[in-house]
């Protein structure tokens, strides 16, 4: 295995990464609701999290 595929495998199974996945996967199945039921409010709202969390 090269470097590049060890550094990967430490990355994955770093105990807080399991964790960030799950984050990742609730905040995709969020915007897969916005979108499927176009729902602006509720993407204005996401909007304001993402731009609050940027700054």
């Amino acid at each position: 295995m090269s470097e590049d595929g060890y550094l990967l495998l430490e990355i994955l199974f770093n105990p807080r990464t399991l964790a960030q996945v799950e984050n990742i996967r609730r905040e995709l199945k969020d915007i897969l609701e916005i979108i499927t039921n176009k729902d602006i409010d509720r993407l204005k709202k996401y909007m304001a999290k993402i731009h609050k969390n940027i700054q």
